[in-house]
């Protein structure tokens, strides 16, 4: 690896709605669905932990869950280090919903766990829906780099910094796949 790359080469760098920065590990307070005057009293942030995740799966029973509550769920269940259950409830609620934000947790989800080739199918499946989603190319190009498919990830990573000239991240990621490509002219 590059020592110029930071260690995690996925990176979420805004969320689309608001395009600030997003926290990935909320607490379990913010995990709790009931509102405070109705959360049960539990002693230990694990114990409360296991309480939202008890409410997230009955929510999710029912069937008609936003894809915000996948997300949510996923980002409980990462606390939890419950990373098999993670991918399954975010691979239920990519099937079950055209979501960008739901698809891009999938994607980082699978790069987290080092199965590259379904990330990349699902940041592809995200780039159907938004052809012009920046993380989506940059990520695309990183993912593609580490699996020696230099020429892929350069077209990507040349979209990223086309959507975002100013990047210092895309920016770097295009310069060492250049780099290992041996194309520095370019």
């Amino acid at each position: 690896a590059d020592s110029r790359r930071p260690p995690a080469s996925i990176v979420h760098e805004s969320n689309a709605n608001s395009g600030g920065p997003r926290s990935l590990t909320p607490n379990a307070d913010s995990l709790l669905m009931t509102p405070p005057a109705q959360a049960p009293t539990i002693g230990s942030e694990q114990d409360r932990l296991q309480a939202a995740a008890e409410n997230f799966a009955r929510q999710l029973s029912g069937g008609a869950a936003p894809p915000e509550t996948y997300i949510k769920y996923a980002h409980l269940l990462k606390q939890l280090e419950r990373n098999a259950q993670r991918l399954d409830i975010l691979a239920s609620g990519a099937a079950r919903h055209k979501d960008k934000e739901l698809l891009r947790e999938l994607a980082g989800a699978l790069s987290e766990g080092n199965r590259k080739p379904e990330a990349l199918a699902t940041f592809s499946r995200l780039l159907t829906i938004d052809p012009l989603d920046f993380d989506a190319h940059n990520n695309s190009g990183v993912l593609l780099q580490e699996m020696g498919r230099l020429h892929d990830a350069i077209s990507h990573l040349r979209r990223a910094v086309a959507l975002r000239p100013c990047n210092a991240s895309s920016l770097n990621n295009l310069g060492v796949a250049l780099e290992e490509a041996r194309r520095l002219e370019e």
